[in-house]
This record gives C-alpha cells, structure tokens and sequence, in this order.
C-alpha cells in the first residue's frame, strides 16, 4: 500500500481513536451509562474495554503511519514525501513535452518567461554598480532555486582560491547532444566543474576556463560564457557554462571538453591544470525513401524518356522533414543486348527463316568500367568495342525544384536517358540526405529503364527496337582487329563487340 492510498484509512483510524478515547474518559468518570435507542441495548460500565479498543487501533494505526500525520494534519515525513513528488531534477525536465512557466526574480530586477524546448529560460539583468554578491532566485513548477553571482567592478581583485585543490571534475548534461543549424543555438548541453579540497569541501574563486581541448575532429561549437572568458568557481566550488553545438555531428564520445583551471589568475592559451569531459554530437536521425509512378514521359525535344522519382525524408517520429539537402547519383549497372521483334504486340525475340516471331531472352553483361572512373584501363574493354560500355552519359540524374526537401519532406529527382537506351540499360539510384548520421539516411531504387507502356502495342517500331549495345546474344567465333588480329572462337555475347 503506497502512502496515498493509506491516506485514507489512516484519517479513519484516527477519527475512531478520538471516539474510543472520549468513550473511555466518559465511562471512567461517569460510571458508564445504559441507553436503548431504536430498541437497541448498549451498555458500557466499564472503562477497559474502550481503552483496550483504543489501543488496539493506535497500534493499527502505528503500522499504517508511515508518511502521514494525524487527522490529516501533515507530519514532517508526509511532507518529505509530497516535497519529492514535485521535485524536477534534469532528467524528468528533458521528458517535458509542454512548456513550464519559470518566474525569475533578482536584486536588479524581476522577469516571468516560458522555458524552451530544452527546459532552459534566460534572464537578462542589469547589475549593480557595487561589489558584492547578487542572489539570482528562480521558481518554477513548485521548485525554487537560488544562484549566487559575484558583481565585480572595475579594477576589483577576485582573491585566489584557498586550497589545494584535491578534486576536479567536469560533467556534461546530456552527453549526447544534437547538432544545431546554421545561426541556431537550441541545442546545448550545461557543463558543471566542480572543485573540492579536503574532507571534500568546495572551492571557491577558482579560475576555470571551457575549451575543446585542441577540438581536433573539427567539430566546433561554442561555450555560451564565450570561448575564453574566465571563470569562478561559487561557495559550492561549482562553475558553470553551456556548450552549444555547430552544424558538425562527432563519433560516439568523440569531443572532449576541457576544464583549464589554477587557484590563481593565469594567462589565456595556458592550461596550468585541467579535468576532462567527453560528450557526443549528433545529427537528428533522418530516414529517406524513394517512390515512383507507372508514368514515363518524353523530353521537351522528344529525344529522350524522363522517369520521376519522389523522394520523402522523416525525423525519427516519423514527421516530415523539410530543408534538407538531398544528393542523388546513379550508377550504371549491366548494359543488355538482343532486339525486339512483333507479334501482336512488341516483345524480345527473333525472327525464323519464315519471318516469325520468336521470343528469345536478351543477353545482360556487367559494365565494363569496373572502377567507374570513365577511364579505359587495361582489360576493361573486354569486346574490344574501342569503348567501354556502358556510356557514362547513357543515363543522367537531376533533382527537380532544388535540392533541398520542401516542408512536407518530398524532393523530386528525375533520370532521364535517350529512348533508344529504354530497355536496355539497367541502373541504380542512390539518394542521399546530406549530413546525417546512421545507415537510414540514403536509399536505392533499382530497376531497367523502362520505355512507355503504350510504344510496346504501336505498329511502328519503338526506338528502342535494337540495342545499342549490340545484337548478339549467342556465342560465337569473334576476330578481333589488331595488330595483330586475334581470334576468339567461343567469344561470350560481352565478348562480342556486335
């Protein structure tokens, strides 16, 4: 039974004590008493048995009572109890969905604001023109919290710490934080330093200065106190900064946040001690798709097929993510080789020594640049064709609209190919979302560029009616010209430069 649900019973008990206890007092100084209400007899003469029945349930009572008062009246443990039902540590803000209003109150100043998406609300202050110490006290949702800050003048000397410093340490919170947009700074994580000395007492007025420790993957990223401002430790030995990350993600653990500190002012690009943290940039975790229709249309100067393609980028909730840049690129797979003959409609065959038409499948060969770098290296052109095919230029990708998502997460990319290459050319398109992080931020669609649906039952031959590749689809004997020529006498159809 939890203390809420024992609330209730309890304040019943409580209730039935008085009862027994006023029962007692009454009989114990009356002699008891004798009625018979509605026909009913009671009759109490002596003075235990309340007394034993009021015991009795101070003891029940006993049990239950663990965080609440009496007759509802709160004990200090019932009110530990509600204090930490309503405490909000950094954990539980992170999982707010909704806004908290926060009112901040100071000595220059009062302010009533709504925190951001990060929990985080920024009070901005004149401060006063004597030294001393300003207690900044902020409340929100029940809690309260008060952060001394020191006031300096000019000239004014912050004495050196008192130590030795036997303890420092540098925590970040979260340790994983995401990547922020160009001139955007919602994303951070808070970076506490804490300085102890002995029998684990803070230290204050110690120097601390935040850097990235060299930053050496160029991640970047800035601290919000600056990148070189000086630091004091308060009387908890706690100095405090946010880092605010850039456009760069990092790997897992892979920046470091450094801590320089000394007792005593020391010179900036000096590290005299230092405590380290690591922490994690991430991008936002996108996932791309790629779709298509049934619909293929013919170029501005029908010459060429255009296939369009949609492409759709979500964050991890699955919501439409818009503004990102999308990079697609196509990689030319197998060139195929035959022809098509008719019979009632168009289709891949033959035609027999009666000018029949006979289906025969078309022969598919890899493409001859193995590397893709358009360049005829030694070995490549294995039907010693002169080329390598397929043509690079054979297919041609675009992005139709620029090249970033519009707001409801959709880019549209189109191939576009001659139309005697219909058919005949098999491909892969690669789409990309530019920097993201993990396997989901790409997608391939894969396919054989097809022709419209409506040139396979014309009675005029389709332009696609013979491969540009070649015809022949069987081995056979080839002669290669030289110097000097050569003969293949089982040359494969990828062999075979017809």
């Amino acid at each position: 039974m939890n203390p809420r649900s024992r609330r209730t019973p309890i304040r019943v008990l409580d209730w039935l004590i008085v009862v027994a206890a006023l029962v007692t007092l009454v009989v114990r100084f009356t002699g008891g008493f004798y009625a018979e209400p509605w026909g009913l007899r009671v009759s109490m003469r002596r003075f235990e048995r309340p007394l034993l029945v009021a015991v009795a349930l101070i003891l029940l009572r006993r049990w239950l009572d663990r965080d609440t008062g009496f007759l509802g009246i709160p004990g200090s443990r019932y009110r530990t109890w509600r204090q930490a039902t309503f405490v909000l540590d950094a954990d539980s803000l992170a999982g707010v969905s909704v806004p908290s209003p926060l009112h901040t109150a100071a000595g220059a100043g009062t302010a009533t604001g709504t925190t951001d998406i990060n929990g985080a609300y920024t009070f901005v202050f004149t401060a006063p023109s004597t030294l001393g110490t300003l207690n900044i006290v902020a409340n929100a949702g029940g809690v309260e919290k008060i952060q001394a800050v020191t006031v300096q003048t000019t000239g004014t000397t912050i004495p050196p710490a008192v130590g030795p410093i036997l303890s420092a340490s540098v925590a970040a919170n979260p340790s994983v934080v995401p990547t922020n947009g160009v001139g955007a700074s919602v994303n951070r994580t808070e970076i506490r330093a804490l300085f102890v000395g002995a029998a684990n007492a803070p230290i204050k007025n110690v120097r601390v200065r935040f850097d990235l420790n060299g930053d050496p993957a160029s991640i970047g990223g800035t601290f919000s106190t600056g990148d070189s401002a000086v630091l004091y430790s308060d009387t908890n030995g706690i100095a405090t900064t946010a880092y605010i990350p850039a456009e760069r993600a990092s790997p897992t653990n892979g920046l470091t946040i450094r801590a320089c500190y000394s007792s005593s002012d020391f010179p900036a690009g000096t590290c005299p001690a230092q405590a380290v943290a690591t922490i994690t940039v991430v991008a936002d975790p996108l996932s791309v798709t790629i779709g298509s229709n049934a619909l293929i249309t013919e170029g501005p100067d029908h010459l060429t097929y255009q296939r369009r393609f949609v492409v759709l980028v979500v964050d991890a909730s699955g919501r439409a993510k818009g503004g990102v840049d999308v990079v697609p690129s196509i990689d030319l797979l197998n060139y195929y080789k035959g022809r098509f003959v008719r019979g009632t409609t168009w289709f891949p065959g033959i035609y027999d020594a009666n000018n029949n038409p006979i289906p025969k499948n078309v022969y598919g060969c890899p493409n001859e640049d193995g590397n893709r770098n358009a360049v005829n290296e030694t070995g490549e052109d294995v039907n010693f064709s002169g080329s390598l095919e397929p043509r690079k230029s054979d297919a041609a990708v675009s992005l139709i609209g620029g090249s970033k998502t519009k707001d409801d997460g959709t880019a549209v990319v189109q191939i576009e190919y001659p139309q005697n290459v219909a058919t005949w050319l098999e491909v892969k398109l690669l789409v990309s979302a530019t920097g993201v992080s993990g396997t989901e931020g790409r997608a391939t669609w894969r396919e054989i560029l097809p022709p419209p649906t409506s040139t396979l039952s014309d009675t005029n031959s389709p332009p696609y009616v013979f491969s540009p590749y070649g015809l022949a689809i069987d081995t056979m004997s080839v002669t290669y010209p030289g110097p000097p020529p050569t003969t293949n006498p089982n040359a494969t159809p990828c062999q075979n430069p017809d």
